[in-house]
């Protein structure tokens, strides 16, 4: 049905008795029997003391019907049946579970099987078992202790009550050296046990939430995941046990539509889940005032059991609403009462709510200076802002209403000779802005903050939102025109008609910038040197600006991309070298030409010198359609190792503040040839880089100096001068013991080879039999093949069963260069190691303070994207991508719960108009991968100011464990770029506030084409 159950195995499995995670090592320090999980990097932290337990925080497992209290400092996830509480540094685990009696057993011999099964084999030494009293219940214990190889010992009290509703079972397990620090606190907590009926829905945290198009309101639990779009609200309990939907069913009257609304609202069940779901009951009722239609009825999923569901279908002011609650039988005493608190909270948009709910609109704001634009106002703190120099952007929830400041021109208006000339003005620069056809209004007198303006609204249609209305301001503010756009949705905008009265109201003149975008020069910021690797020069740049150096290309971006700076070898040639001149100039002018995918326009050649070296300046200029006349400084600098370009590629709009931090980084250049090279020698470089395979249940480490590409699909890495060359990618997901022969496997290795590599070569694959890697168990393969240019190449294969399928690891070597980097082929085979991406951590509900995080900007060139991404988040180097499903950007969190990838869509995909369709990027997505997906909302909407289309979806990691993720396909005006969230479930609480900083940072860049990675451009 609507219902997309994706971790619903996790949830039966603990609703039919299922047991608390025990992955001890997934918090700090942690002692385990499970497999230590090493790609999540955790560092000790200190012991804690007794103290903590004077911060108390109350837990409710539900399902055992029971509630206690653990310290403010301890890791806890308190589930529906099971709960895990870790101490600090794991010194004690606390688990809560559901306990039966084994078959024909008493309480005292199941305890005794579930300790001898649970912790078999850890130097068991089984102690006494006695009456205790735990809080309010009478209860039995059975104290034990085990001997974990790498912690030492561990004593263990296994506690069974009895509630009115079944048993439960506590196990307190403390490692022995803690004992006597941690007992009186361990008392404390037990002291705490109490029963709890399980369904006290009224303390559930939530809020209202208004979908404007279908005119309702529904208080909705704050844990739930919620997609409020346009045409429809979803929300999703944990785990996806219950789900709501609130959407708009007809246009037609109550006197209308009740004529026919079991019908109706029949079919509307009918189209979404089928013909196969029965009745319970149905009839009229009313709601909070509004005359409405019920139908209750149940349903059988084939795979996921049965529902129980009711839509009521409601006149509102908008026409009729419907509201559908659904939840699995398994889920029923959990989730009917807070559905039914759902169903009472239903109330028409335009009521206020009562009982202290929380309102969709928040009054209180916050003021934005808006520098380069000579503005300030105030914008509520509910609404998303992104404030650049030159222009601001705001989002009202859901995107109602669209607030855009920017500033328009240098002028006044006494400079127009008329109001048309103004109006003319205005309408050029909104159409500049927008991909629609704008109808504009009158253009008015007004006032804006004391400062004159004039007023001119427009209209568009958006085949997704509908009819478009906008209110436009232009306010001379002494200094230019600058501009103020609201951009209001015809449904639901009105609601925002008195907060965007409030906002205008709040323009006031500010003068305090431009110019403290950026430090007036270089020295305030700080400067960093770098060595422009192959070019044969250094410079200073300022420390705030993002710098990519590479060995052959140094890249630096000013704040906000004002000013490019390029440095890059051109030849290996002198100025001596050329017989004019002009021959001279063509030469430089092409590599400029080839660098941009813009007509250019170039000034007067003048000779120069640049850091005491010979040069030669040569200005050029080009237009941008996003921003417009763009100015270059040009170098070509004999450095008497070849000749060396700097480019200075400059926005006219704000570049003029650049000019002195311009002069500084060309008055910093000298000669430096510390990191050049000549191409002929070959190094081999020890320094290792860790990369990590997803697909191939891989990592290894690699030298740095080789040329590393990691795809969803495959990985290889090229040595300097690519004399060896190493591929990884997975075979299947067989294990070695499915091959009968090794004739059979030999016979399936050679296939791929073929498919993949090697489809031309004349070579024969031979057997060289079983060999370990990374401790696994692997089988070896051998052969040779003769190259007309390389001569004869000698290939190893590597079939290595990791557990989880047979990956391939092959090293294709140049046999007269292969004697140097033996060492090397040696150190990656010995680095492999298993990997595991996404490794079922335990969930971790502890927020991440983002004001105490730190972070740097990442350009990602060939999807013209940037992103903030935090330090302690692994980053992979940028990807060129060989097919259009290959990432250019990898990222993830160090415990493995986030991962964020960036695409470029490599089709014939201009624009979000162009890609009209969101199975074209979900299937865009499968291909990438995320082939298991299930969509649960799309809708197109700006994303950070740019037009885009987003697919929310899920999809299995196994069978416990869902990922939650969006996939965002942006329009660069330039192509389409996708980036995708990836987020474990578990954690989405834990990094809600870091994912809205990272997203809220992704914004569109201007790069240069270097005409392979931008198929688009022309």
């Amino acid at each position: 049905m609507k219902i997309f159950f994706t971790v619903l195995v996790t949830v039966l499995c603990a609703l039919n008795g299922g047991f608390a995670e025990r992955i001890r090592a997934v918090s700090q320090c942690g002692f385990s029997k499970e497999p230590v999980y090493d790609m999540r990097d955790f560092s000790c932290i200190p012991m804690a003391k007794t103290d903590s337990a004077e911060s108390m925080n109350k837990y409710t497992v539900s399902g055992a019907h029971i509630e206690l209290s653990f310290p403010g400092d301890w890791q806890v996830n308190a589930q529906k049946n099971t709960l895990s509480a870790y101490s600090p540094g794991d010194i004690v685990l606390f688990y809560v579970d559901p306990f039966e009696l084994g078959q024909g057993k008493d309480l005292k011999s199941s305890m005794k099987s579930y300790i001898e099964q649970e912790y078999a084999g850890d130097a068991l030494e089984i102690g006494n078992f006695s009456a205790v009293t735990v809080g309010e219940f009478k209860a039995n214990s059975w104290t034990f202790s085990y001997v974990d190889g790498e912690y030492g010992k561990a004593s263990v009290m296994l506690i069974v009550i009895e509630t009115k509703k079944g048993m439960a079972m506590l196990t307190v397990d403390m490692l022995e050296d803690g004992k006597k620090e941690y007992q009186p606190l361990i008392d404390k907590i037990l002291a705490t046990v109490k029963y709890s009926e399980g369904s006290a829905d009224v303390e559930v945290d939530g809020k209202m939430y208004t979908h404007a198009k279908s005119g309702l309101k529904v208080w909705i639990p704050a844990s739930w995941d919620t997609l409020n779009d346009v045409n429809r609200l979803d929300s999703y309990s944990d785990g996806d046990v219950a789900l709501i939907i609130v959407e708009k069913l007809s246009d037609k009257s109550w006197k209308d539509f009740s004529k026919k609304a079991y019908d109706t609202l029949n079919d509307y069940i009918a189209d979404d889940i089928g013909d196969d779901f029965e009745v319970k009951s149905k009839g009229e009722t009313e709601i909070n005032g509004m005359k409405a239609y019920k139908i209750e009825y149940e349903y059988i999923d084939g795979s996921y059991g049965k529902a129980i569901s009711m839509s009521v279908a409601l006149e509102t002011e908008k026409g009729i609403a419907v509201f559908t609650y659904d939840i699995l039988e398994d889920g029923l005493d959990e989730y009917l009462p807070i559905a039914k608190k759902m169903v009472a909270s239903l109330v028409q948009a335009s009521q206020e709510t009562d009982g202290g709910q929380t309102k969709p609109l928040d009054s209180a704001a916050q003021n934005y200076v808006v520098k380069g634009t000579y503005l300030e106002l105030n914008i509520p703190t509910d609404w998303q802002v992104d404030n650049y120099s030159g222009k601001l952007s705001g989002y009202s929830p859901n995107d109602t209403v669209l607030l855009y400041v920017e500033r328009m021109n240098d002028k006044s208006f006494g400079d127009y000779q008329s109001k048309d000339e103004l109006k003319t003005d205005l309408e050029k620069f909104a159409k500049g802005e927008y991909s629609y056809k704008l109808t504009f209004g009158k253009i008015k007198d007004t006032k804006v903050g004391g400062m004159s303006a004039v007023s001119m609204p427009f209209t568009y249609h958006d085949d997704s939102y509908g009819d478009i209305s906008c209110e436009y301001y232009g306010i001379d503010t002494g200094k230019g025109i600058s501009t103020i756009i609201f951009d209001t949705l015809e449904e639901g905008g009105s609601e925002y008609e008195q907060i965007n009265a409030g906002i205008l109201a709040s323009v006031k003149f500010n003068d305090s910038g431009p110019g403290e975008t950026v430090e007036p020069d270089a020295e305030k910021s700080g400067t960093k040197l770098y060595v422009a690797g192959s070019s044969c020069i250094e410079l200073k740049i300022p420390a705030n600006w993002d710098v990519d150096n590479s060995p052959n290309k140094l890249s630096g971006y000013s704040p906000n991309d004002t000013v490019l700076l390029y440095v890059e070898p051109m030849n290996n040639k002198s100025f001596d070298d050329y017989k004019s001149e002009q021959e001279f100039l063509d030469d430089f002018k092409s590599f400029a030409k080839n660098a941009y995918s813009y007509d250019l326009t170039f000034g007067k050649a003048e000779q120069t010198e640049v850091g005491g070296m010979d040069a030669v300046s040569l200005p050029f200029s080009y237009y941008d359609e996003s921003y417009g006349d763009i100015h270059c400084q040009y170098y070509a600098i004999d450095t008497g190792k070849g000749i060396a370009t700097i480019i200075f590629d400059t926005l006219d709009d704000g570049g003029s503040e650049y000019e002195q931090i311009n002069a500084d980084i060309l008055a910093s250049v000298k000669f430096n040839d510390s990191e050049y090279s000549d191409s002929g020698n070959v190094t081999v470089d020890s320094t290792p880089g860790e990369y990590k395979h997803a697909k191939s249940h891989l990592m290894l480490t690699i030298p740095k100096d080789w040329s590393t590409s990691a795809y969803d699909s495959d990985l290889s890495s090229y040595s300097p001068n690519s004399s060896i060359i190493l591929y990884m990618l997975p075979l299947n997901n067989k294990a070695l013991k499915d091959y009968k022969k090794n004739a059979d496997l030999l016979k399936e290795v050679d296939k791929a080879l073929k498919d993949r590599y090697y489809s031309s070569m004349d070579y024969k694959l031979q057997d060289k039999g079983k060999e370990k890697v990374g401790g696994m168990d692997a089988m070896k393969f051998f052969m040779t093949y003769s190259d007309s240019t390389f001569g004869e190449i000698d290939v190893t294969v590597h079939a290595i069963d990791t557990g989880k399928g047979i990956t391939l690891v092959i090293f294709d070597g140049i046999r007269k260069e292969a004697e140097p980097y033996q060492e090397a082929i040696a150190g990656i085979l010995a680095s492999i190691k298993f990997y595991d991406e996404k490794a079922a951590p335990v969930a971790d509900d502890t927020s991440i303070d983002v004001n105490k995080l730190s972070g740097k900007y990442y350009q990602v060139k060939a999807s013209r994207l940037k992103i903030w991404i935090p330090n302690d988040f692994d980053v992979y180097s940028e990807q060129s991508g060989s097919t259009q499903y290959d990432y250019q950007f990898y990222t993830g969190s160090r415990d493995g719960a986030v991962i964020l990838k960036i695409y470029t869509y490599q089709d014939d995909y201009l624009n979000i108009q162009s890609l009209d369709s969101k199975t074209v990027l979900i299937d865009f997505l499968k291909n990438a991968g995320f082939d298991t997906l299930v969509v649960k909302g799309a809708k197109t909407a700006k994303f950070n100011g740019k037009d885009s289309l987003i697919i929310d979806f899920t999809y299995m990691v196994d069978q416990n464990l869902t990922a939650v993720c969006r996939a965002v396909a942006i329009d660069t005006d330039n192509g389409i770029s996708v980036y995708v969230e990836d987020i474990l479930q578990p954690d989405l609480k834990k990094y809600k506030d870091v994912m809205g900083k990272i997203s809220g940072s992704v914004e569109v860049i201007r790069v240069l084409y270097d005409g392979t990675q931008h198929p688009w451009a022309k």
